[in-house]
């Protein structure tokens, strides 16, 4: 409990420190504007949930970049209207309260591309068990659509387990069986070295003649996964592979934790322009609270924003 309210303090006292320095900047609006990216960006940004910015989604579909300048200029508005104390300040969050009924969401179809929803249990203690558990996951995954017409199959985060060659052994069999224009997209922590102790939290494509790793999730969750200090550190890949070609599309990745962030989505369109969002999770451990509501809330709204489609696979 004590552990849970310290860091709990800690990530808040984190974000609101731009509150703090900002409230002192000489210019409101531009106090305003350093809060909004600062909060965004590492080091706050790792911790920097909840972004106004994600509003853009909801209030101004299919607009992309623009979206964003927009809702940073309403931002910017109510200030104004807040700082004249004017009733068209209230008048402007009646608007944009209402406003959210009168706009349709432009996300597309993703065709081809599946993604797949379980329901397994935690991680068992030792890494016997767990090896025993994920040949059990792979088993039952295999034989609900090993027949079922697909030409990419996304499932959830963690599904593979740990990607030892062991672990390569048990999807073989699937391997020798998909199509040639068939692929599996497979959630694994993929070892740094030969131990597995210091790994990332990795997508992995399985086609009938290739394995190769697509994806390098860019922030897991900070102490539970992303421990720098420990041997056992998920880590973390801040700039590489924003996006990358899955069945003939552009495509970015949001893993679990990163839902909750800005600017992970950000720099995937800032690098590139992926026509295809996938969001992969796990939480067995997080049921009755609020938690995925609030990633499938956040990704969506992305998917929204930049009118792209969303193939989402969860373990819950």
């Amino acid at each position: 409990m004590l552990f849970g309210l310290l860091l709990w303090l800690i990530a808040g006292l984190i974000q609101s420190l731009p509150y703090f320095f900002c409230a002192y900047a000489r210019n409101r609006y531009l106090g305003v504007c350093l809060i909004i990216f600062i909060s965004i960006l590492p080091p706050v940004g790792i911790v920097g949930w909840a972004n106004p910015l994600t509003a853009a989604g909801v209030l101004f579909p299919g607009t992309g970049f623009v979206g964003l300048f927009l809702i940073l200029g309403l931002i910017l508005f109510a200030a104004w209207l807040q700082s004249k104390k004017i009733i068209g300040f209230y008048l402007l969050a009646a608007i944009i309260l209402l406003w959210p009924l009168a706009v349709k969401s432009v996300q597309t179809q993703a065709n081809g591309i599946k993604g797949v929803s379980t329901h397994f249990a935690g991680n068992p203690g030792s890494l016997v068990d767990k090896f025993n558990q994920d040949y059990e996951k792979f088993l039952k995954i295999f034989q609900h659509h090993s027949d079922t017409d697909f030409k990419t199959l996304v499932l959830p985060e963690s599904s593979g387990g740990i990607w030892f060659k062991s672990t390569q052994y048990l999807w073989g069999e699937w391997q020798r069986r998909l199509d040639d224009d068939q692929s599996i997209i497979l959630p694994v922590l993929f070892p740094e070295g030969k131990t597995g102790f210091r790994t990332y939290n990795s997508l992995v494509e399985i086609r009938k003649s290739s394995i190769r790793e697509i994806y390098r999730a860019r922030q897991s969750v900070p102490v539970a996964m992303w421990k720098p200090w420990a041997k056992d550190n998920v880590k973390i890949n801040w700039f590489d592979n924003p996006d990358f070609d899955l069945a003939g599309k552009k495509t970015t990745a949001i893993i679990c934790y990163e839902a909750y962030l800005t600017w992970p989505v950000l720099q995937s369109f800032l690098v590139g322009n992926p026509e295809t969002i996938l969001f992969v999770s796990n939480h067995w451990w997080s049921k009755n609270t609020s938690l995925l509501s609030i990633q499938k809330t956040c990704v969506n709204t992305w998917a929204n924003l930049f009118g792209v489609s969303l193939v989402t696979a969860v373990n819950f």
